[in-house]
């Protein structure tokens, strides 16, 4: 499960933290949530400026920004984890305007 976030619009596009009553009922859908995909990361974007930018909202643990394997490019996406699934979270809660 994972929380998906547009970085260029800076909102949450889909987060499984939300979970429907009706999948209630399904183990692991209770699973907790400490990995967040970020799509639309500029080219100039470094793995340590999007650990500065998660920084606010709990420990990172990792950043990893996807290359292309032919080119070495970035493919404009990543992932970042978290040691604590309430930093997700807080980020859910900034994106969709909740305090």
């Amino acid at each position: 499960m994972l929380c998906l976030i547009a970085c260029d619009k800076n909102t949450v596009v889909d987060s499984d933290r939300f979970i429907d009553v009706q999948d209630s009922a399904r183990p692991e859908v209770h699973l907790a949530v400490k990995k967040v995909f970020v799509g639309g990361v500029k080219d100039g974007v470094e793995e340590n400026d999007l650990q500065e930018y998660f920084q606010q909202f709990g420990n990172v643990t990792s950043v990893d920004l996807v290359m292309d394997r032919e080119t070495g490019r970035k493919r404009g996406f990543g992932f970042v984890t978290f040691d604590d699934c309430d930093s997700v979270d807080k980020i859910v809660c900034k994106c969709c305007g909740r305090s």
